[in-house]
């Protein structure tokens, strides 16, 4: 079957561009503000926003095991689901994520979401260390590490709600048409199929095919329809076709809390607005040139535009993902990402940062 990009590892990319060079000092190193003056602060006073009201749960602990999620093989995700409130009119859960990269040197980074229980929509951070938590501005970033839920977001990227008993009822395929992820456009066709109880849940598994402007194959999904009192559809398990694309598997799941001071926010999920790709004929004209159409996106991880970029732009674009936006592209850096390109690897890892949160070199280019 044609293999392109999946949609949902575009999701995985933009998240991992986040945790690989952002993770060790991005929100560590930002100037900080000179103090104001008590007239200033006069002058400046600003209303807090209202405490959110918050219904105590007993918590959910989900800890997932992640393969081919970037560097190193021992990368884990955890989301731990603390607080009932109610977020623009609906019922909601909220919680953190923390996710830990593998290796010789583990890294620990930090994400609130909010799920909502009448469609199992779920909204994330972007990632920030643990004291970045302890404040009430984080931003909601477009599907950014959604594993939990990912089933039940595409239909809701559908209009549909698979909380609803007629899609576990059923036997037949359940097409999806038309269905704008925010990264493509396409139908997909949900093939219902056997109960699986040798997981760290009972669950139903679930294929998924897909054909999009940016996909044609298709993954396969486990999905349990609660998990202790929480009436969610939450993924046990979930592999792409392609052995080498990224995978995830519910671990185990327990009542354990974060540990972590934070403060709980109503995040809204992020609605991109839908950007046709350019035709054919603008891709080859891009190509006779030497360059590539590549996608921009924005703060909140939303395609904003296609560009016809060289593969030097690409290079030095795909480092600056990597690292605190304010660093220049290191040139020598650059040049192993582009013979990484040459030899046909178009993948590759970081292996060091400066103290600012530059990217000094890389590491495993690889297909």
């Amino acid at each position: 079957m044609k293999q392109k990009k999946m949609v949902l590892v575009v999701a995985a990319v933009i998240a991992l561009a986040i945790i690989a060079g952002l993770i060790f000092y991005f929100l560590n190193n930002k100037p900080v503000a000179p103090v104001a003056t008590v007239q200033e602060k006069s002058a400046t006073k600003t209303e807090e926003p209202a405490k959110i009201k918050e219904e105590t749960i007993t918590p959910l602990h989900l800890e997932y095991a992640l393969k081919n999620f970037g560097p190193g093989n021992s990368n884990a995700i955890s989301y731990y689901i603390e607080n009932k409130t109610v977020c623009d009119g609906r019922d909601a859960y909220l919680g953190v994520a923390k996710f830990q990269t593998g290796g010789n040197n583990p890294q620990m980074q930090y994400a609130k979401f909010t799920i909502y229980t009448d469609n199992g929509q779920m909204a994330i951070s972007t990632w920030v260390n643990e004291t970045g938590m302890a404040f009430d501005d984080a931003i909601s970033k477009y599907n950014d590490m959604n594993l939990p839920l990912m089933l039940s977001e595409i239909f809701t990227y559908a209009g549909k709600n698979l909380n609803s008993a007629e899609y576990w009822r059923t036997e037949s395929p359940i097409l999806l048409k038309g269905v704008y992820t925010g990264q493509s456009m396409g139908d997909y066709s949900i093939v219902p199929q056997e109960n699986d109880n040798t997981g760290a849940v009972a669950c139903k598994k679930f294929k998924i095919i897909v054909k999009s402007t940016n996909t044609d194959g298709y993954f396969n999904s486990c999905v349990a329809q609660k998990i202790n009192d929480i009436d969610l559809p939450f993924t046990v398990s979930m592999a792409f076709e392609n052995a080498q694309g990224p995978s995830w598997t519910l671990k185990s799941f327990d009542n354990e809390k974060s540990g972590i001071a934070w403060i709980p926010q109503c995040l809204l999920p992020v609605a991109c607005k839908y950007i046709a790709a350019p035709p054919q004929s603008e891709k080859t004209a891009c190509a006779a040139n030497g360059g590539q159409i590549e996608t921009n996106y924005d703060e909140q991880g939303c395609a904003a535009e296609y560009k016809c970029m060289t593969q030097t732009d690409r290079a030095a674009a795909a480092i600056k993902r990597m690292q605190n936006p304010e660093c220049p592209v290191n040139q020598k850096v650059a040049d192993k990402v582009l013979q990484c390109w040459k030899n046909n690897q178009p993948n590759f890892d970081p292996n060091g940062y400066d103290n600012a949160g530059c990217m000094i070199n890389i590491a495993n280019c690889r297909q």
